[in-house]
């Protein structure tokens, strides 16, 4: 099984053989769905999946608490951007 994050590859040959357009979609995974590689000719099955990835970021100003300024980001959250601005990580 090859994986791509923008089209479909052959799994033979790994040429680019189709992308989103190539599917219709009524949900987050479809079907699979028969493809034929114009660079080798062998056909294969393809199918899209969505995924969906979650992240999170600890943030001070959250939880009532002062920031503390670092050169870049806060210390104590380790957040580039944690809500402070440019004067406020300046003056520490």
């Amino acid at each position: 099984m090859e994986i791509d994050n923008e089209n479909i590859l052959c799994p033979y040959c790994q040429s680019k053989c189709g992308g989103y357009d190539d599917f219709e979609s009524d949900g987050f995974n479809d079907e699979y769905k028969e493809f034929e590689c114009d660079n080798c000719g062998k056909k294969f099955n393809g199918k899209r999946v969505i995924t969906i990835d979650y992240r999170t970021e600890k943030d001070c100003g959250l939880n009532g608490d002062e920031h503390e300024a670092g050169e870049y980001h806060c210390k104590k959250c380790d957040v580039y951007n944690c809500n402070l601005n440019e004067q406020e990580i300046k003056n520490g």
